[in-house]
C-alpha cells in the first residue's frame, strides 16, 4: 500500500514539474500571437460556422428589394423610368398595363340582353358570369354560356376566361399549353365587304400635296438611376468574397466571428468582443472592440443609450490534491442601457438570436439592462449551476481578476 501511495505522489510531482516548465516557457516566449497561431494546428479564425446567408447575388437583391418595399430606398421603373417602392423591376402602373385584362362592358347593368345571342333575356333564364348576362339552358333553351372550343354547357361558378372568350378548365389549360400564350382567345378580326364598284368620273382629280407629318417630338433617353447608395445593384454579378452574414437586412460583418473566434482561441489573448448597431445605420452591425482586459474592460466600453452584444471568457480553475484544472468558459449577454429607446431595445431582441448564432456555443448567456447583473459573483453563480459535476474553487476574468466562491 506504501508502495502505490510513493508511485501518486511521484506521479503528481513529475506533472507538477512539467506545468511548471511549461509555464515558464510561456512567459519567456517572446514570438507574437499571430506566429504562434500559424504553428498551431487548432488554429479555427476564419472559418464560417454560423447557419446564415451571406451577401451573396440572390441575398443582396433579396436586401434591395426588402429596402425599397420598406422605405429603405426607391427603384426606378424599367419601362416609363418613374421612381416606385416595392418589388420587381417595373412599377404598379406598367405592369398592370401589361397583365390586366381589357375591361369589358357590363351587360348585366346595360339590361336584359344576351351577350351572345343579343335576345332578351327572360327572369327565368337569367345567368350572369364574369359581369355579362346569358341565357340559362333549359327545357326551351340550350344555353348560351359555353365552352367555346368544346361547346359543353358552362355554370356561373366553374369557367376559365380570356379576353371575351369562356372555356371549360379542360380545354382552357390544353389551349394554352400547346400555343404558350392567349392568342388562342383573341377575337378574330373581320374585314369590310368590298363594295361593288361604281361609275368611274372622267373629270381628273385634283391633285393634292403631299402630306409630310410632322417629325415627332424626340423623348428623351431614360437613362438608368443608380441603385440606392448602402445597397447592392439589382443587375450585379455575384460577390466572389462575402463580406458579411445577412439576417434580412441586417449586415453582421464577418470581423464579429473573428473575433469571437479569436476569444474562443486559447492561441490568443483577447478575452472580449463587443458589439453593437452602426450610429449611422443601424441595419449594419459594427465591433465596438475586443481587447484582453476582461469582463470590466468589455463593460467600460458600454453606454446607457445603445443595444450592445457580446462575449467574453472565464477561466475556471479547480484546484484539488496538488492538480490544478483549468477550464475555459465562454459567455454571451445582451445589453440595453437603461436610457436606450424602447423601439431600438424592441428591435434588438429580434436581433439577438441572430447574433447569438454568429457568437455561438456559449456556454452561459444574460439578457440585462444594467452593467451591475454582469457582477463576477452572478456570472461565477450561474457557471457554477450549469457546471455539472465541475466545482472549481475560483473564476479567472482576465486581467488578473479573479473570484473565490466558498462551496459549503
Amino acid at each position: 500500500m506504501q508502495e502505490r501511495l510513493a508511485a501518486i505522489e511521484e506521479r503528481r510531482r513529475r506533472l507538477n514539474e512539467l506545468s511548471d516548465a511549461e509555464s515558464k516557457a510561456a512567459a519567456n516566449d517572446t514570438t507574437p500571437a499571430s506566429r504562434r497561431l500559424a504553428a498551431c494546428p487548432t488554429a479555427t479564425v476564419g472559418v464560417r460556422r454560423a447557419k446564415l446567408p451571406t451577401n451573396g447575388s440572390a441575398e443582396a437583391k433579396a436586401v434591395l428589394a426588402a429596402a425599397a418595399a420598406s422605405g429603405g430606398g426607391a427603384k426606378h421603373c424599367g419601362v416609363c423610368g418613374t421612381s416606385f417602392r416595392g418589388w420587381g423591376s417595373t412599377c404598379h402602373n406598367c405592369r398592370g398595363k401589361t397583365s390586366k385584362p381589357p375591361p369589358r362592358p357590363s351587360a348585366a347593368a346595360a339590361g336584359d340582353t344576351c351577350a351572345v345571342c343579343f335576345k332578351k333575356v327572360y327572369e327565368a333564364e337569367r345567368l350572369v358570369a364574369a359581369g355579362l348576362l346569358f341565357h340559362r339552358k333549359s327545357a326551351g333553351h340550350r344555353g348560351c354560356f359555353r365552352c367555346k372550343h368544346c361547346d359543353v354547357p358552362l355554370a356561373s361558378s366553374n369557367f376559365a376566361c380570356a379576353g371575351t372568350s369562356f372555356y371549360c378548365h379542360t380545354h382552357f389549360k390544353q389551349l394554352f399549353a400547346r400555343e404558350g400564350n392567349y392568342n388562342f382567345a383573341a377575337d378574330p378580326v373581320v374585314e369590310g365587304k368590298e363594295t361593288a364598284p361604281g361609275p368611274v368620273s372622267v373629270a381628273p382629280l385634283p391633285t393634292a400635296a403631299p402630306h409630310t407629318p410632322p417629325p415627332a417630338a424626340a423623348s428623351p433617353a431614360l437613362t438608368p438611376s443608380p441603385a440606392p447608395t448602402g445597397y447592392p445593384s439589382e443587375e450585379a454579378k455575384d460577390v466572389a468574397v462575402p463580406t458579411c452574414y445577412m439576417y434580412g437586412d441586417l449586415q453582421i460583418p464577418f470581423e464579429l466571428e473573428d473575433g469571437w473566434q479569436r476569444v474562443c482561441e486559447a492561441s490568443f489573448e483577447q478575452n472580449w468582443v463587443l458589439c453593437s448597431y452602426d450610429r449611422e445605420d443601424n441595419c449594419k452591425i459594427e465591433v465596438v472592440g475586443e481587447g484582453t482586459g476582461g469582463l470590466t474592460e468589455c463593460l467600460a466600453n458600454t453606454t446607457d443609450d445603445r443595444v450592445y452584444w457580446g462575449g467574453f471568457r472565464v477561466v475556471a480553475v479547480d484546484s484539488q490534491r496538488g492538480v490544478v484544472s483549468r477550464r475555459p468558459k465562454h459567455c454571451f449577454f445582451m445589453l440595453a442601457g437603461p436610457a436606450t429607446p424602447l423601439k431600438v431595445k424592441t428591435r434588438g431582441l429580434l436581433h439577438m438570436g441572430a447574433i447569438a448564432a454568429v457568437l455561438q456555443q456559449a456556454h452561459i448567456s444574460f439578457e440585462v439592462e444594467n452593467v451591475d447583473e454582469l457582477s463576477h459573483q452572478r456570472v461565477a453563480e450561474k457557471l457554477l449551476q450549469c457546471g455539472g459535476a465541475h466545482k472549481p474553487n475560483s473564476w479567472e476574468f482576465g486581467d488578473g481578476e479573479s473570484f473565490h466562491l466558498s462551496r459549503d
